[in-house]
Formats: C-alpha cells, sequence, structure tokens
C-alpha cells in the first residue's frame, strides 16, 4: 500500500525548511542573514593544517636522501639496507591508501586527516630514537601509514 504525503508531510520531510512565521504579537522582527553571506571563521585554521599536512608529508619524503651516508656509518648498514628506508615508507602508504579513504567516507575528512597527522609526526618522532635498523624500519613504515592518510 503506498501512502499519499499530503502537503504537510512534504514539508516536514525536506531539508531546506522555509523559515516560520511567528504568530505572537509580541514576536521580534529579525532578518535572516543568508547563510552565503556569513564569513567562515575557520578558513584560515583549514588552510594552515592543510599546508602543515602537505609539508609534514613532503618533508618524510624527501628527507632521507642526504642523511643516507651519515645513517650508514652510524647505524652500521650497507647501501641496500639504507635503501629500505623508502621501500617502508611507501610501502606504508600503499596499505594505508585504500582504508583511509574508507574511513573518511564513514567518518569524515577531518578526524582521519588529524589522526594521520598525528601518526605521522609520532613516527617522526620516535624515528630518531632507536639505533636499530628493525625499529627505524618500522618507524618509516609508521611515517607511511600517515602519509597515506593524510
Amino acid at each position: 500500500m503506498r501512502r499519499v504525503l499530503e502537503k504537510k508531510d512534504v514539508h516536514r520531510r525536506s531539508k531546506f525548511r522555509m523559515p516560520r512565521q511567528s504568530s505572537s504579537i509580541f514576536a521580534v522582527s529579525r532578518p535572516e542573514i543568508p547563510v552565503q553571506s556569513r564569513p567562515p571563521s575557520s578558513i584560515p585554521a583549514r588552510i594552515f593544517a592543510s599546508c602543515l599536512t602537505s609539508v609534514l608529508v613532503a618533508v618524510h619524503y624527501t628527507n632521507f636522501g642526504p642523511l643516507i651516508p651519515t645513517l650508514i656509518t652510524d647505524i652500521h648498514i650497507n647501501s641496500g639496507q639504507a635503501g629500505l628506508f623508502s621501500t617502508f615508507l611507501f610501502l606504508g602508504l600503499a596499505v594505508m591508501y585504500i582504508p583511509a579513504g574508507i574511513l573518511a567516507d564513514r567518518y569524515g575528512q577531518r578526524p582521519v586527516l588529524i589522526g594521520s597527522s598525528i601518526i605521522l609526526v609520532l613516527g617522526g618522532i620516535l624515528l630518531p630514537l632507536f639505533p636499530n635498523l628493525v625499529w627505524v624500519l618500522a618507524c618509516r613504515f609508521i611515517v607511511g601509514l600517515g602519509s597515506g592518510a593524510a
């Protein structure tokens, strides 16, 4: 059985509602401000957050080229093992691309971007604390996970 919608049902279910007129004689009329004319207050903060995330991701992509000779002597690894730094970063990127898209669709872009930035910074902070190749590669993978979601 199909139910025929009455005129009042159509207006009740609509996403876009018209402002109701007050029936009180004491109602104060106030002008309605259209949404388009209101200045958004958080646009500078959003632009700053986007730029900061882009810089964090770019720094982790490019900062290991000049450091490889120093890392080879400090961690006592060869050049093949030093090449794993980029491999683990891009492996983390590849692992996180699809789940990050699903999470962004489900929870929104803002929480995913904030979480990925936290993961990215956490991996970057932990990276110089470990003098072992396995832990450095694990931190590079964590940085890749954060970069993949950003």
